[in-house]
This record gives structure tokens, sequence and C-alpha cells, in this order.
């Protein structure tokens, strides 16, 4: 018969104790009031691989799906050796204790990934609290709190801002970027809604008429989907921030005094959406790409593949310092690749013939090129462009086309001008002199 040691007998019931001892103070904390500890943070996810994590607090997400809630910390003052227990409590009502990493509120599956909560049987509709204690190795106690905002099933953003007679630009705004479906399906985004009064103050302010900023499709969604973020966040979560990335790509700033984001005060906020939230601004916010542009036209056009004929060609003529002058305001017509194939196959000449006629390649290049910076609203209202090469250009803002030739992106704001693109090479007839047939 193999006997228990008296050692071993006494370090199992000074665990039990101290399990005990764990347990009891736990369901007593709901009650002690004690303050958050800012060290640590409650994120949540909709990804089993906690991809994509944000901080709960002031969080929105689906009635309907899954999430996972879980601790993690701030600043990384705490790691997994410095955590005993968690226990966890949503609206005050306990629920899983976790006594190894990683501590989700779902509880800790063997895998490691956090476990994903079904919405509509764990929280309420509208805020909940979430509550984790944690009992560290040095049996000290903390308390993290956090809020989690369960959007209602009806109605999405696009159906709450077209019954709102103050967004009626807006929403005709989202129409003419096709926008609409990327707005009311489901899922949780927040959205900055300028007023009427904060489009008007915007097209005064560019000199441009309604018409003329919708019919620039490119500029509008690029300004539209900078109001828009990739997650529901109420006030609480924007205000403990200092910058939100936007589905535009570039970062709004955010200013709790205000409260403003960017230069825009925050007017009305946390109206929820069956697919996230709104929050009401009186100015339209414009991407930093535009009112402070950081590359050169030059620059520009070495970044994108797709004009790296056109970069050639500006390297063989010469006309690389002119694109890269920051104290210069130009509006170039960028053919993309294949409008340079198409030209050669036309003349039949190769791109090595074509590079080596210098005075017939500058031609054509200075014939893309304005000095001054005009935007696509303002190349529209034009019948005509004077370019660098003294022959005028035909505008047909009917079918949005230069010498017959289609503008199939515009407003690529740089630093000393802004960049159209076109699908084929204009050629003025000072070329086609040089080119004989």
């Amino acid at each position: 018969m193999i006997g228990i040691s008296t050692h071993s007998q006494k370090s199992r019931k000074q665990k039990l104790s101290q399990f005990l001892l764990c347990l009891l103070v736990s369901l007593s904390i709901p009650t002690l009031g004690w303050s958050a500890d800012e060290s640590l943070s409650l994120f949540i996810t909709n990804n089993a691989d906690r991809s994509g994590a944000i901080e709960l607090n002031g969080t929105g997400t689906p009635l309907a799906g899954r999430v996972g809630v879980f601790l993690d910390s701030a600043d990384g003052g705490f790691d997994t050796n410095d955590i005993r227990y968690v226990q966890f409590y949503v609206n005050d009502r306990r629920r899983n204790g976790e006594r190894r990493a990683p501590y989700d509120l779902g509880g800790t599956p063997r895998s490691g990934d956090a476990r994903l909560l079904p919405t509509e049987h764990i929280f309420n509709e509208g805020p909940n609290d979430i509550r984790a204690v944690i009992l560290d190795r040095h049996w000290r106690w903390h308390v993290v709190e956090a809020e989690l905002n369960v959007l209602p099933p009806a109605p999405n953003i696009v159906e709450i801002a077209s019954s709102v007679d103050d967004f009626s630009i807006l929403v005709e705004a989202v129409v003419a970027a096709d926008l609409v479906d990327a707005l009311s399906q489901p899922g949780a985004l927040t959205v900055f809604a300028p007023t009427n009064e904060a489009f008007v103050q915007l097209l005064t302010d560019l000199g441009i008429s309604k018409d003329e900023l919708f019919a620039d499709k490119a500029l509008l969604t690029k300004v539209l989907t900078y109001h828009v973020l990739g997650n529901a966040l109420f006030s609480p979560a924007i205000l403990a921030r200092s910058e939100l990335t936007t589905l535009e790509g570039e970062d709004i700033t955010v200013d709790p005094n205000g409260p403003k984001v960017n230069d825009s005060n925050l007017l009305d906020i946390d109206i929820a959406a069956s697919n996230g939230v709104i929050h009401v601004i009186d100015q339209v916010l414009l991407p930093p790409s535009i009112t402070d542009p950081q590359q050169t036209i030059a620059e520009i056009a070495v970044g994108n593949e797709d004009f790296s004929i056109l970069v050639e060609a500006v390297v063989e003529t010469g006309l690389v310092g002119i694109l890269s002058v920051n104290s210069t305001d130009l509006t170039v017509f960028a053919p993309t690749n294949a409008a340079f194939v198409a030209l050669l196959e036309a003349t039949g000449l190769t791109k090595d013939e074509l590079f080596a006629n210098k005075p017939l390649l500058t031609t054509v290049l200075l014939y893309h090129l304005l000095n001054e910076e005009l935007f696509a609203g303002e190349v529209l209202l034009e019948t005509e462009l004077f370019p660098m090469e003294s022959e005028p250009i035909a505008v047909d803002a009917e079918n949005v086309q230069l010498n017959g030739i289609d503008i199939i992106a515009t407003d690529i704001d740089a630093s000393n001008g802004v960049v159209h693109v076109i699908d084929g090479v204009l050629v003025p007839p000072a070329a086609l002199e040089l080119l004989g047939d």
C-alpha cells in the first residue's frame, strides 16, 4: 500500500483553503464597488483566433451573432503568470470563472482560442456592464469594467438617415456614391453623419455646386468612406481614443474636450442602428490626403504599377523635375500602361522606337500636363483645356472624356497638384506631324 505524506496532505489542504477563500471573496465583489484597474482591459472580437480585437468599452455588436470577450493587459504590466483567478460578471450576474489563461468570459477552451458567445443569449439589447474581478499572484484583487452595447434588430444606418430631414444631402451623397448596400448590410459600423448645413458649408468653401460634387464619384466615395469606421464604437470608445482609422484608410483625430473629431463638433451621439451607430457632426470631414497631401505627382506615379510606362517616359524626357517640385500646382492626365500599349499598336512603333524619338515623346507628355490645379468638377466645367503643349484639349463633360478618351479615375491629390487617370494617350496635332502618317 502506498501512503500519502503529511506534507502532501498539508499542501492539498492549503490549496483547497486558498480556492475557497478566492471563491468567497469573488462572490462578494459585485457589492464592493472597487475602482477599475487601468493596467488591464477587456477586449472583444468575433474571431476565435482573436484577430481584429478591439477594446470593449463603448463597443457595439449586432443582436444576433457570436462574440468573444477576453481580458488583456492594456500596457503590458500583466502577463499570464501574474494572474491566479478571474471571475466575470455581466450586468451584475456572475458568469464563468477562469483559473488559466487566456481569460475569456465564454470559458477558455483547451485550444487557447477565444470561445465565442451567442450574443442574443448572453447580453441584453442596449448597454451591458461587463466586469472582470482578478486575483493576482500576490493575492491582490483588481476590478476591470467596460460597456458592451448590443445593437437593436432594426432599423439600419441608411434607414435611420433616410428618416431624418437634416440628413437628406448625406443620403443623396450615399446614393450617388453607390454606398447604400455597404451601409445597409448586416455588420457593425460607425458613421459620422454631417448635417445638411455641414454639406452646404463645404460646397461654399469649395466653390462648387452639389451636382458638381456628386458627379465626381471617386472624390465623393473617398470623402464618404472617411466618415465610416469598421467597428461600431459608441461615445465612450470614441472619446477614449486619440485617433480612429476609417474605411477610407486615413485617420480621424479625436478631441475629448470638444468633443470633436478633426475640427467637427459632435452634435448628437450614440444613435444605435441594427448594423452600427451614428454620431451627428457639424462639418464634413476631409481626408488629410485631400487637405494636406504628402506625396508629389512623381512619387504617386512611381508607387502605382499601372503607371510604369508613363514613369519610364517621364524619366526618358527629363520631366521628372517638373513633377517633383512641391511649390507648383499642376494637373496631370495620366495614361495607364494599357493606354500606352494601345498607342504603340496604333502607330506600329515599339516602346524603344517611341522613346528614341525624344521630341515626339516630350510633345506627347506635355500635352497631358496643365500648369494649374484643376479637380474633376472644375475640369468638367470647361469646354477646352490648355496644356503646356499649346494646342487645346476638348472636354466632353457629358461623357467624361478628353479628346474622346475616357477619364477613368479622378482627384488623386498630390502635394504639387492633382492626377486624373485616362484610358488612352492624348496625341496633339503637333505630335501627329512628327509621326508622319
